[in-house]
């Protein structure tokens, strides 16, 4: 799943948005919960999403440390993918990886477990751990 697959571009028509962008992480599951708040409407508990008007308004800069995604059946082995704002962790097949986002935003460059540095040794924890908690 490359990235320009997982781009999702959404229209919310508020006053208050005036056309701006927001570059912050958002999934698809964000957007039930954003057009219900923005309504004024209670948020039910089982919504899995976070509302977006906290970073529309201006109160925080983002609601999510990370984003999920999942590729199954069609022509392409599975894949299972988590990311963050500089990394991404892609399960497909028997394979793990990680992308540098910075430094390879076109995805060209696998970085295999033999090759990771402390530091996405230690975000590939992260990834792990919210995929644990993603099953329950």
């Amino acid at each position: 799943l490359g990235q320009s697959s997982k781009r999702v571009c959404t229209s919310i028509p508020a006053a208050k948005t005036k056309g701006q962008r927001i570059n912050s992480l958002v999934s698809q599951v964000d957007i039930l919960p954003t057009i219900l708040d923005y309504l004024g409407i209670p948020i039910p508990e089982k919504c899995r999403g976070k509302s977006l008007m906290p970073v529309i308004d201006g109160r925080v800069e983002k609601v999510n440390d990370f984003v999920f995604a999942e590729y199954t059946g069609g022509g392409a082995p599975d894949c299972l993918t988590v990311r963050a704002e500089r990394y991404k962790y892609v399960e497909q097949g028997k394979e793990s990886f990680v992308y540098d986002l910075i430094e390879d935003p076109c995805e060209q460059k696998k970085i295999f477990q033999d090759d990771f540095t402390k530091e996405i040794t230690e975000q590939v924890k992260i990834f792990r751990q919210f995929l644990c908690q993603k099953e329950k």
